[in-house]
């Protein structure tokens, strides 16, 4: 019997990928939240010996800073504190220690500490993000950033991730739905329907009868001179809209 690939199998791999990336960026974002606490509860400990007077506020201060250092974490993020003028009291990278990034500009020119901070004196815990390089790379990524405020210190925590790290797991997990439609795909390149191939959103060709223009891109490199791609995309939004009508 032959099988074909129908609207019905596209759009429930579709949906699974969809449901992926929301339950993977609310993953992600609860990883960040926890790191933030467990440097929050750190000082909060702290301040509580300052208050019996067992150290100094300077003290505390320090000694929480040493236990917060020692917060494991990946190369997928990582945690910084800074006071509400923008001094960098802890940095993975030492030499950011003691920088002031008040008026520090991003990797696309935005300046993004003063924000945060307004923010989150007034919230107390926020999430944000903006532009920058990846730790000890030269790759620019868009970092997801939670932020809460430890007021009896005056220090703001903030623990990050790239948001090209939870992008890296949505694309394997594209990648494997095709796979699994792969044998449907074959199946219509092996019968004669004409010159059939899929794209995804960025149109990249994700299925081809030749595998050599498997990760082609129409929308730039050698193609896109032959593709007017702003109408072609115009046309496909257009025909799914009446589909659904």
């Amino acid at each position: 019997a032959e099988v074909l690939l129908s609207a019905e199998d596209i759009q429930t791999k579709k949906e699974q990928i969809n449901e992926f990336e929301t339950s993977k960026e609310k993953e992600y974002r609860q990883k960040i939240r926890e790191t933030s606490y467990l440097a929050y509860n750190t000082l909060q400990s702290y301040y509580k010996e300052y208050e019996k007077g067992n150290y100094t506020k300077d003290e505390a201060i320090k000694k929480a800073l040493v236990i917060i250092s020692n917060i494991t974490y990946n190369d997928k993020g990582y945690l910084y504190l800074i006071d509400t003028k923008g001094n960098t009291l802890y940095h993975p990278t030492k030499a950011n220690i003691g920088r002031n990034i008040y008026d520090l500009k991003d990797a696309k020119g935005k300046v993004f500490a003063p924000t945060i901070i307004k923010d989150v004196i007034e919230q107390k815990e926020t999430y944000s993000s903006y532009f920058w390089k990846k730790l000890n790379s030269n790759t620019v990524s868009k970092k997801l950033v939670h932020s809460i405020y430890f007021e009896p210190f005056d220090i703001i925590v903030s623990s990050t991730t790239y948001e090209s790290n939870i992008q890296v797991e949505i694309d394997a997990q594209k990648e494997k739905a095709i796979q699994k439609l792969m044998p449907l795909i074959d199946t219509l390149f092996s019968k004669e329907h004409g010159h059939i191939f899929i794209l995804d959103e960025e149109f990249r060709i994700i299925a081809h009868p030749s595998k050599s223009l498997m990760g082609e891109s129409l929308a730039i490199g050698k193609y896109s001179k032959y593709v007017d791609v702003l109408s072609l995309s115009k046309e496909l939004i257009d025909s799914s809209s009446n589909q659904k009508m």
